[in-house]
Formats: structure tokens, sequence, C-alpha cells
């Protein structure tokens, strides 16, 4: 999904992303103590120097030594389109508008749906009913506080 909208902005941009682990698969995974020494022994030989014959816990404790920043698969799509990608910290879901658009709609759907309308038919046309209720002027308000939170917390 990302890699499509990448693909479909016209311009340089920043996209914003959330850690939802959708867009969270690493690139460079680094070793666990799950990892069996050959796997470890493959990761360490990349880049970091061992001695021969060294036990699965000295390797690990090598690697967690030599830990590498996570590279993230959609951050390469992203700036191969030639964008960037800026990660919201965990757990402020404040600084997502995105939250702000979801849960407009999900309380118009709540109060709109009849307490014997759920079927499918009249699931989807009330979503659909709810989405047509965010206007381009409820999106300007929402990154409009989104930028005044980023602006406070930053300071």
């Amino acid at each position: 999904l990302v890699s499509e909208v990448a693909n479909n902005l016209d311009k340089p941009s920043v996209i914003i992303l959330d850690n939802a682990p959708y867009y969270s698969r690493i690139k460079n995974k680094q070793p666990t103590s799950t990892w069996k020494k050959k796997a470890i022994t493959e990761w360490l030989v990349k880049s970091i120097y061992f001695e021969p014959g060294s036990l699965k816990q000295e390797l690990l404790h090598l690697a967690r030594a030599n830990k590498q920043d996570n590279q993230y698969v959609i951050h390469e799509m992203a700036e191969q389109a030639g964008h960037k990608v800026l990660r919201l910290p965990p757990y402020h879901c404040q600084f997502n508008p995105l939250e702000s658009i979801g849960s407009q709609t999900k309380r118009y759907y709540d109060k709109h749906l009849g307490k014997n309308e759920y079927r499918e038919e009249a699931v989807l046309n009330m979503w659909e009913e709810s989405l047509r209720q965010v206007t381009p002027k409820n999106w300007s308000t929402y990154f409009s506080h989104f930028e005044k939170l980023l602006q406070q917390w930053w300071q």
C-alpha cells in the first residue's frame, strides 16, 4: 500500500507513519537468542570479527554490543521513489491526524447504524456514508491541531 502511495505522489514528500507492524518490517534483523549459532555467525561475518569456535552466548554478546539501528523496508521503498519517511513516536497517537479522522468516522457510524442493521449491505453502506462525512475542512483542522501539538511537544 505504501509503495503504491509513494509511487503516486507528484513531488518529493514526507510520508508520516505510525509504528504499526505492517509498516515496521525490518530489513536488517539483529540476532536474538532464538537464532541458531550458524545464523548468528553469518550475521557477524558481514562486518564484525570474532574468534572462530566462539560459543553462541559469546557471539550473541558480540552482536548486541554491535547492534545497528533498524532499517525498515518501507523507508527504502519510499526513498527509492524520492520521498522521506517520518515515524511517529510509539504510543503517541495524538500526533497522528488519521486517528482523529478514524474517530470521527467511527462516532458517526455508531450513532447512525440502527440496532438491527447489521446486515453486510447496511454495514458497508454506513461505513461509506461515515467516510463521506470527512471533508477537506476536517482534514485541515486535524492537521492544524497536529502541527500545534507537535510544536508544543518539540518545545
